[in-house]
């Protein structure tokens, strides 16, 4: 197992850098907004949760920051689904701090229940295409592919940063990004497609890091009664919290030696199932394959120009 342990002294690398995170009004994204800004981080979050947004920002700027150089915390309401909400987002951050350093996405919905349920999927219930599927997909999925766009517009405008820190996109997808999900095929869908843009940007030509956080249960809001109790009743299994998956997320955001990353979090633990995925390429594609397959792997991920 290739476990990635989270480094108190290595997340000191994100205090003054300015960090853009979508979906950080709570759960998760609050969570990273939170811990980012106790590290000295200037984050510029959005979310389309006005008030929670709008009160997590007032009570961390008036929190006592814990570097001297001291973090800040601003709120922009969001709705990723909307190219000019997100492009406003990064404008702002840009315009107060003249720079972005990072990129976090942390929006995300379940499925429906019913949307593939074979008992109502009536041939009059398919006669029109389901706005809800196409908002869920838009959430999850295509708002990520704007948001990674601008992201690289933004980080790249910025003038060259002092040191070794690299700058990064970090994806929020989930363990259903790696495995199947019952009953949930277009999150399944949409956190399968994430880690893929994100494994994908790790080895385009752009000079910014991109590494995917894949949770496993995490007691955030988005989770049914029903699916917490199953998880944590029927099943005994234990839940993380959202702090437990935040940590991880700062990590890849403060680490530059992570790259390229494809990190499940789960029992507060992490641990990156590519490298074992590439260890193993000849048992589960053949030798053949698993030789083209380390060759497109041997390509490096791009660097920041010096």
């Amino acid at each position: 197992m290739a476990e990635i342990e989270y480094s108190e002294a290595v997340a000191q690398n994100v205090c003054a850098r300015v960090i853009v995170v979508t979906g950080g009004a709570r759960g998760i994204g609050g969570e990273t907004v939170t811990l980012l800004h106790r590290l000295g981080a200037h984050v510029v979050f959005g979310d389309v949760l006005e008030s929670a947004g709008t009160k997590l920002a007032s009570s961390l700027s008036s929190s006592q920051p814990a570097k001297p150089s001291g973090g800040s915390a601003h709120f922009v309401k969001t709705n990723v689904c909307s190219y000019a909400d997100q492009l406003a987002l990064f404008a702002e951050a840009f315009r107060r701090h003249g720079r972005v350093d990072a990129a976090v996405t942390c929006a995300g919905v379940l499925d429906h229940p019913g949307w593939f349920d074979p008992s109502m999927l009536t041939l009059d219930a398919v006669q029109e295409e389901s706005s809800a599927i196409t908002t869920a997909l838009n959430t999850n999925l295509i708002s990520a592919v704007h948001f990674s766009r601008l992201a690289i517009a933004y980080i790249t405008a910025s003038p060259p940063l002092p040191g070794d820190f690299i700058p990064s996109l970090t994806f929020t997808a989930s363990i259903a990004g790696i495995f199947w999900a019952p009953s949930m095929p277009c999150y399944s869908t949409s956190k399968h497609g994430l880690v893929g843009l994100s494994r994908t940007l790790s080895h385009n030509p752009i000079p910014i890091r991109s590494n995917s956080i894949c949770p496993s249960a995490t007691n955030t809001q988005i989770l049914s009664d029903y699916t917490r109790k199953t998880w944590t009743g029927h099943l005994d299994l234990p839940m993380q919290e959202p702090a437990d998956v935040a940590k991880y997320i700062v990590q890849c955001v403060a680490d530059s030696t992570l790259s390229g990353k494809t990190v499940v979090v789960a029992r507060g633990e992490a641990c990156d199932v590519d490298e074992p995925l590439d260890r193993c390429a000849a048992t589960w594609i053949g030798e053949e394959n698993a030789r083209e397959w380390k060759l497109l792997r041997s390509l490096e991920p791009s660097k920041p120009k010096s």
